[in-house]
């Protein structure tokens, strides 16, 4: 069984590894923790500041990205004394680069998080899970950040 694990910050990292850990999975099970950084330059309102700007913050999200897997990655690996965890760090638009990651490397499924935003603020900034949910090819489990509360 192949899983996606979708993370994009710290609170949800961690809300979904403890998900992840405490689930039962196949011997079998690998799991890729992936983090899409969405382009500076292409679609996004701060194309407009200078070229060397916005590489110096694509750099440093990266480097917080990278971060925020290795550590999901050590705590995956740790919760579920496996080694068949990796990290995936790519460019794009997060609604399309989860599902093409997940269909191109044959998940079964993709475990993703859920803001529950509603209304405008829905409107406005979208939303990722529900794209990833009606386009993926395969299962897809949203972890809310309510659901650890409870």
């Amino acid at each position: 069984m192949k899983v996606v694990i979708a993370i994009n910050e710290p609170g949800f990292a961690q809300i979904i590894s403890h998900f992840v850990i405490n689930h039962e999975w196949p011997k079998n099970a690998e799991f890729t923790v992936l983090s899409v950084l969405e382009p500076m330059k292409l679609g996004n309102v701060m194309a407009v500041l200078p070229g060397p700007i916005l590489d110096d913050i694509m750099a440093a999200q990266k480097k917080t990205a990278s971060e925020l897997c290795q550590s999901t990655v050590q705590a995956i690996k740790t919760g579920l004394h496996t080694d068949a965890v990796k990290e995936e760090i790519i460019e794009g638009f997060p609604k399309d680069e989860i599902v093409s990651y997940a269909t191109a490397s044959g998940a079964d499924l993709i475990v993703i998080g859920s803001h529950d935003r509603k209304g405008l603020e829905r409107l406005m900034l979208g939303s990722v899970s529900l794209a990833v949910v009606c386009h993926a090819h395969c299962t897809v489990t949203v972890v809310r950040a309510s659901s650890e509360a409870n």
